[in-house]
């Protein structure tokens, strides 16, 4: 197996977050760059879009690479190796139904047929635990500061994080949207 340093991983995940496939996101990021170049290679074409041009660029790159920072600084994965089982671990492990029965994945814009050097879950990482059953936590809102008693209903951690990721205009203030719109996600990448 070959082992890589972490930060290989990481600068890996944000080029194929940004570029693999080529979304609308890429698209308009790729043409706002071009009109830029042109606009600061040819003084007389267009110099009254550079500024907006630049904030357009720097507005695209940041709702690319904050949602990714957000979830690797989160969402962990341990990057030394787990101990190793003895064989009648593995045998015992290889006949049982592996559940688990929580996980948040689909709040993030992450394709969970890949492996990833970070998030909880992702299907090369569950086939190789043998798990047989993955419920997948549906987030639509999350306050700050949760807790069992009591949480407040007007205030949402998740608003943020869905305009950032560019979830569609419904989405930013519908919780039900929320919920259809990770629903479809899952039927996408299944």
């Amino acid at each position: 197996m070959i082992s890589f340093p972490k930060t290989s991983f990481f600068i890996y995940d944000i080029i194929t977050y940004m570029f693999t496939p080529l979304s609308k996101r890429t698209l308009a990021f790729l043409a706002a760059l071009v009109l830029l170049a042109l606009s600061r290679l040819a003084p007389g074409f267009l110099p009254w879009l550079t500024l907006p041009l630049t904030l357009l660029i720097l507005l695209i790159l940041v709702s690319w690479l904050l949602p990714l920072l957000v979830e690797s600084r989160t969402n962990r994965v341990r990057p030394e190796p787990a101990l190793p089982a003895s064989r009648e671990a593995r045998q015992i492990h290889s006949q049982l139904f592996i559940a688990d029965l929580h996980a948040d994945p689909l709040m993030w814009n992450r394709d969970l047929l890949r492996r990833h050097s970070y998030g909880h879950i992702d299907l090369p990482r569950l086939v190789e635990g043998n798990v047989a059953l993955q419920v997948f936590g549906v987030v639509t809102q999350s306050p700050p500061g949760q807790n069992f008693e009591k949480n407040p209903s007007n205030k949402d951690q998740i608003t943020p994080l869905v305009i950032c990721q560019g979830w569609p205009l419904p989405t930013w203030n519908s919780r039900l949207q929320r919920a259809l719109y990770q629903a479809a996600r899952v039927c996408r990448q299944g």
